[in-house]
């Protein structure tokens, strides 16, 4: 066999790939959280979330160089970032729900770098709080109680803007998705103490956005009262967080007995109102093991609520 000089000359080394620059990494990080929370969020893709909160008119920004975010390419100016938030919803902007996002987003703007490390020590959270204390029956109710609440569904966006368009639909909605009954018209102008006509309006608006279903005998039910349905917090606004309180307040004005605990607090930062925050979620998401999976029989539809409100400040 006859070797040629190309035969004999030894094969070059294949290139090693380059290590990823720590700010791509972070960068990346970056964009998987964000990527994760918009679907926490109900949006299904960039594409629904960027369009669907006004698109470049509303984020100052293309499609293009949103989806640029999304895959770890480059990271939005602040402005650009509060705006992604604030898409999110009102309710994403605890202090506790944003900080994740947000580590990683100052990170990748510091490179990475581990001088900065100290900066972002884990902060207090309720299972730190008193943690001596805690008994491990209720450290396993609060999972429980944080996995269920973390299981219902939400609705869309065009479910929530029509439940706070209109007292008779919301409270229709309540009433079937609360109580797992099946009401005509009739019952529920006797339940709700409201006109038949305004009910019957409300009743086919609900219908078309498959928030209740009529059987054929005419009788209305809620078909989520399985699953239960949570106000989604993409899109919630203040003023339909505060359309929700006004509907409440007013109904347990006349609803007789309203237990109310309060206490009045200095919270010196963010971080001990993130916490005060928690533990009042903690709160709501125990008294929902208690909801029932069998239709309601007797008793009265309550409301569990929990309020933490800044009064006033604390000159320095």
């Amino acid at each position: 066999m006859r070797y040629t000089f190309s035969m004999l000359k030894p094969k070059p080394k294949p290139k090693s790939k380059a290590k990823p620059k720590p700010e791509a990494i972070w960068r990346k990080k970056f964009s998987g959280a964000l990527s994760k929370v918009r679907q926490e969020r109900g949006h299904h893709s960039a594409y629904a979330f960027f369009h669907e909160n006004g698109g470049q008119k509303y984020f100052g920004f293309s499609y293009n160089h949103y989806l640029r975010i999304e895959r770890g390419v480059r990271l939005p100016d602040q402005l650009g970032l509060k705006r992604i938030l604030d898409a999110l919803g009102s309710s994403f902007g605890l202090y506790f729900e944003r900080r994740p996002l947000l580590l990683l987003y100052v990170k990748a703007l510091l490179g990475g770098d581990p001088l900065f490390d100290s900066v972002f020590a884990k902060p207090i959270t309720t299972d730190s709080i008193d943690s001596g204390k805690t008994s491990p029956q209720d450290m396993i109710l609060r999972n429980v109680a944080k996995t269920k609440w973390g299981e219902i569904p939400l609705m869309s966006r065009q479910q929530l803007d029509l439940i706070t368009s209109d007292k008779e639909v919301y409270w229709i909605f309540i009433w079937l998705v609360s109580t797992g009954l099946k009401r005509t018209v009739a019952e529920l102008a006797i339940d709700l103490k409201r006109p038949v006509e305004l009910l019957t309006i409300a009743l086919s608006r609900l219908i078309d956005q498959k928030l209740i279903e009529q059987t054929k005998d005419g009788e209305y039910f809620s078909p989520h009262f399985e699953t239960d349905l949570s106000n989604p917090n993409t899109h919630l606004t203040r003023e339909q967080t505060l359309w929700f309180q006004d509907q409440i307040l007013e109904k347990s004005r006349s609803g007789g007995r309203r237990v109310h605990s309060h206490a009045f607090l200095v919270a010196e930062d963010d971080e001990m109102l993130g916490a005060l925050a928690a533990l009042l979620r903690e709160t709501v998401h125990k008294a929902n093991l208690l909801r029932s999976s069998i239709p309601a029989s007797k008793g009265h539809l309550v409301s569990v609520e929990c309020c933490l409100a800044r009064l006033m400040p604390i000159p320095e």
